[in-house]
């Protein structure tokens, strides 16, 4: 497996864990697999969000919604939140709260 090949399975997938990697190469060796991981996080191809969940450097998330439920799922976003985001309420949430 090379950084360009697990490029072109995530295209589609700006975020995806570690298991994803397992099922798009399963003839890899796992061991091997996340030397590769941890090795192209530390030069910039990927980016480590939480322990066993990458994103490529390349793509930008536009919705921190998506995000938030990817990290923890199931999850939904509060009441607060989706009013702020409607802009229905005046008062601005310094976070998204989940």
């Amino acid at each position: 497996m090379t950084i360009n090949e697990l490029r072109q399975k995530a295209k589609n997938y700006p975020l995806f864990q570690l298991e994803d990697v397992f099922k798009w190469f399963p003839q890899a060796d796992r061991r091997n697999t996340l030397n590769q991981l941890n090795n192209w996080s530390k030069l910039g191809y990927l980016q480590g969000l939480k322990r066993g969940i990458y994103k490529l450097s390349d793509f930008e998330i536009e919705e921190p919604f998506i995000l938030a439920n990817f990290i923890y799922n199931p999850s939904y976003i509060s009441l607060e939140t989706a009013l702020n985001y409607y802009s229905l309420i005046p008062d601005i949430p310094l976070t998204i709260v989940c």
